[in-house]
């Protein structure tokens, strides 16, 4: 025998149009802001008061199937432990993009999975769970994101530009990052006043492919080094993790050892210590992001600052504006960025 709900039953509408003797439109008007310069300032207190002593609540569900918009924005970090082992760099723009949900009046839908099983995340996306979808981070074998523009559905994506499947095209759409050519300049032109003149770039591959950001860095280092007419060697070392970072570094002995970004940067610190390689005496360490973890290092490391918390701010408000039809046409907005300049960088040991 199925037991009774004994729940009272929540009001809806027609209660709340019954008690301030209006009709179900009005009601719906009033309380979902539309038109509202049509309505009467006494029938609009009416609603508002009826809806109060009701406790009345909208059906989001309803709603939904009436608007076609749920008020959601899904958030989906480019790799599977993304908000497992959420690091400075994700805590900084997940913030702006909390903020801009505030500012913005909707609510966030956070998508825990994505790779290996992209197309299922693909179909909760665009089968209607949000109104458009924040993409936060790069992966160069992504597959999620060719398909989400090749939809047409609403997405911006933080900190990266997405690649073509079978190329290094990038894709038309919506991009909020920062100045990743001029951050590659701003670390060259810093090394090379110090006197070095063997530098070497350690990329971390999980991929054959390097992702858009990566290569804006290595295009704005070298672009500083010919236009500058120095005579120095740079490296582009391609490694998995901090062990196998140190190593090639130490085969090669660079002066100077630019980190793609902040995760493993304690982790090389700590390597090349080991190996009794004193940072900056004996090698430069400089990295981007400058987030706590660089401020907190053993050796505080000299980083590429970016705004985060206005990367993920920006992008919020652009989704919404997609969705509101302001923005139509694919934009890309890049911040500016600074060095920031610490213990980890100092005169090469080699001066010419």
């Amino acid at each position: 025998m199925r037991r009774e709900d004994n729940r009272p039953r929540r009001a809806d509408s027609s209660d709340v149009a019954v008690r301030a003797g209006v009709s179900r439109s009005t009601v719906s008007k009033v309380l979902n802001g539309r038109e509202t310069d049509r309505i009467p300032p006494d029938t609009r207190q009416r609603v508002l008061q009826a809806a109060r002593e009701l406790n009345y609540v909208r059906n989001n569900r309803a709603h939904a199937l009436v608007t076609g918009r749920t008020q959601r924005i899904g958030v989906a970090l480019n790799h599977p432990d993304g908000f497992r082992r959420q690091g400075d760099y994700h805590r900084a723009v997940l913030e702006g993009v909390f903020a801009g949900a505030v500012e913005c009046n909707h609510n966030l839908l956070f998508h825990a999975a994505h790779h290996p099983d992209w197309r299922a995340l693909y179909t909760d996306i665009v089968g209607g769970s949000a109104d458009g979808v924040l993409l936060v981070g790069s992966h160069p074998d992504d597959e999620l994101a060719p398909a989400l523009i090749e939809s047409g559905f609403p997405a911006v994506f933080l900190s990266h530009t997405p690649l073509a499947r079978d190329s290094e095209e990038r894709l038309r759409c919506h991009v909020v990052d920062c100045d990743n050519v001029e951050a590659g300049r701003l670390v060259a032109a810093h090394l090379i006043q110090l006197g070095h003149r063997h530098i070497a770039f350690a990329i971390e591959m999980s991929s054959p492919r390097i992702t858009d950001w990566q290569h804006d860095r290595i295009h704005g280092i070298r672009e500083f080094l010919d236009r500058s007419g120095s005579q120095c060697r740079l490296d582009i070392l391609f490694a998995q993790g901090a062990t196998e970072t140190v190593r090639q570094a130490l085969r090669l002995r660079p002066t100077a050892l630019i980190l793609t970004n902040d995760g493993i940067s304690q982790e090389v610190l700590n390597g090349l210590q080991a190996q009794h390689i004193r940072v900056p005496q004996d090698m430069s360490v400089i990295n981007f992001n400058s987030t706590e973890n660089c401020r907190r290092a053993t050796v505080p490391l000299t980083s590429v600052w970016q705004p985060l918390h206005e990367i993920g701010l920006c992008a919020m408000q652009r989704v919404v504006s997609i969705l509101s039809g302001e923005i139509i046409e694919p934009e890309v907005t890049r911040f500016p960025v600074r060095l920031d300049v610490r213990q980890s960088t100092g005169p090469s040991p080699r001066l010419p």
